[in-house]
């Protein structure tokens, strides 16, 4: 009756004991999925910054150029030195810009949005991370399991063997190995 009653509370410290290594295994998981997932939104919000940047540049860029597109021939003529070649590169140039201006915007969409997504997946394994708490059973039998066994010798009623619980325990835990 006690081998049985130490076999049952065996296997209940090794199925909690599966359990606690499963918990912390998944812990430790989702802690490193949260500091990739915020080290890959402070990697886009970097990128997010360049890119806006580089949208300034540009548009400033652009700015400047159409300021020189949009004064009259006889003023180009009388105030700078640009050739009708030089006048219809400056007007590809611009046209690059523009173009140039609306990548530039498309990758801050995306990037706004893989941000939000990633934000999103944050609170999904900040919700994850919570759920691994105990149940109030679950812990009361971790807590009790980690308590060492201190009891008297047992006698058997064949012969005058005995044993600690401790040895006991630690005899069914060399068997099952």
């Amino acid at each position: 009756m006690y081998i049985e009653i130490f076999s049952q509370k065996e296997q209940t410290i090794k199925n909690l004991e599966l359990k606690n290594e499963e918990l912390s295994k998944n812990y430790k998981k989702l802690t490193q999925d949260l500091a990739d997932v915020r080290q890959l939104v402070s990697h886009l919000q970097k990128d997010l910054q360049t890119t806006q940047q580089d949208k300034e540049h540009i548009q400033q860029e652009l700015n400047n150029v159409l300021i020189v597109l949009n004064k009259s021939t006889a003023e180009i003529g009388t105030q700078t030195d640009l050739t009708a070649e030089q006048i219809t590169q400056m007007e590809q140039s611009i046209t690059k810009y523009q173009q140039d201006i609306q990548m530039e915007q498309n990758k801050v969409s995306s990037l706004t949005n893989q941000i939000n997504t990633l934000q999103g997946e944050i609170k999904d394994l900040q919700e994850q991370v919570k759920e691994l708490n105990y149940n109030r059973e679950e812990g009361r039998l971790l807590n009790y399991t980690k308590k060492e066994i201190t009891t008297s010798p047992i006698s058997f009623l064949e012969g005058d063997y005995k044993i600690s619980a401790n040895s006991l325990l630690q005899e069914l835990q060399d068997e099952s190995k």
